[in-house]
């Protein structure tokens, strides 16, 4: 098991896992969500480590079985909010075949590792609440619910 920074070398196997991503979030998701690729000059971004981004992939035997992409942020100017710096996950996607087994955990635990590395004040994500799954797994690692949007078809 490694954990690594994403290459450029790693691109097509990011490919297939945001497209793996998206197709399950347009499963949870289909009035809102598409299943459909990440737009490659993105992945390259995070590659690059553009705007604080930074992609993380978990590979065994040297094969990509997952990834994860955060960002570092910083609340935003209003006087209501504390100045506070964040790492936001983005995404993160573990091959479907190898879901259950850990995958995900190690990705989040590198995720907070960084975060903390870069000082930050808190953790923070987005996740679908039809994505149990995710949602679980979350609550198991810490994370509490924070604010919730709502929103409805018309």
């Amino acid at each position: 098991m490694n954990i690594r920074k994403a290459e450029l070398t790693d691109l097509p196997t990011l490919d297939a896992l945001y497209l793996s991503l998206f197709k399950q979030m347009a499963v949870y998701e289909p009035n809102y969500m598409n299943a459909a690729r990440q737009d490659e000059a993105f992945i390259k971004k995070v590659i690059a480590g553009e705007d604080n981004f930074i992609g993380f992939v978990y590979e065994e035997q040297g094969v990509v079985l997952g990834m994860a992409v955060a960002q570092l942020q910083s609340t935003d100017p209003y006087n209501c909010l504390k100045p506070l710096k964040s790492v936001y996950l983005m995404d993160i996607v573990v091959a479907e075949d190898m879901q259950g087994k850990g995958i995900g955990k190690s990705l989040l635990q590198q995720v907070k590792d960084w975060g903390r590395f870069n000082q930050v004040d808190y953790f923070e994500l987005t996740v679908l609440t039809s994505n149990r799954s995710a949602m679980a797994l979350y609550e198991r690692e810490g994370l509490l619910p924070f604010s919730m949007s709502m929103r409805m078809v018309l």
